[in-house]
């Protein structure tokens, strides 16, 4: 089963900044988001399981300014984690889990995102 989903979003630098500003910021963070969500659809679609997935919390900080393509990995930080959130969907219909997504460019961190996913029926 996997541990880790990566999104990736092309995006295109301002000629002036070579930066990426403004819209795909903001898409960064869509980016991270979905990345997370992807991850824990995934991981109940593996054992066969459904239910709503929805963003209970989040931060961001922002290291270094994205200037290529926004690369968002999402990943468990453990077998046990992955396995102990299902095991609660499992029993009481309902589980939280707190993941990380990194935003890399040219293998340095440059955005990293984290989230409290919540799965009820």
């Amino acid at each position: 089963m996997e541990r880790l989903l990566l999104v990736i979003l092309p995006c295109y630098k301002s000629s002036r900044t070579h930066t990426l500003v403004g819209k795909p910021i903001r898409d960064g963070y869509s980016v991270s988001v979905l990345s997370g969500w992807g991850l824990v659809y995934l991981a109940l679609q593996a054992h066969n399981l459904s239910g709503h997935i929805v963003i209970q919390a989040s931060s961001t900080k922002f290291v270094k300014p994205v200037i290529s393509d926004i690369k968002s990995q999402s990943v468990f930080v453990s077998v046990q984690q992955r396995e102990k959130f299902l095991a609660r969907y499992r029993r009481k219909g309902i589980a939280r889990i707190k993941l990380t997504s990194r935003i890399c460019c040219a293998d340095e961190l440059c955005v990293v995102f984290s989230g409290a996913y919540v799965v009820h029926r």
